[in-house]
């Protein structure tokens, strides 16, 4: 029948379009990535002392939330 042969057709056109779409959003999260990495390390790279700073504060809770004795 036509109307099998033209549902097959655009079920497969959907398909298609779908994968493209699907490719081109990681092609573009991918790139936003990065672009945020860089941002991030000339950042840090211009004042390092914040996110040191940062980053013990977060290991210190951490340490203390999983370092606590459970009874």
């Amino acid at each position: 029948m036509e109307t099998e042969g033209s549902l097959v057709k655009s079920l497969s056109d959907a398909k298609d379009h779908a994968v493209e779409a699907a490719i081109h959003a990681k092609d573009v999260g991918v790139e936003k990535a990065r672009e945020f990495a860089h941002d991030v390390d000339k950042k840090v790279h211009h004042n390092p002392w914040p996110y040191v700073g940062g980053a013990a504060a977060v290991g210190l809770l951490l340490g203390y939330i999983l370092g606590r004795d459970r009874k």
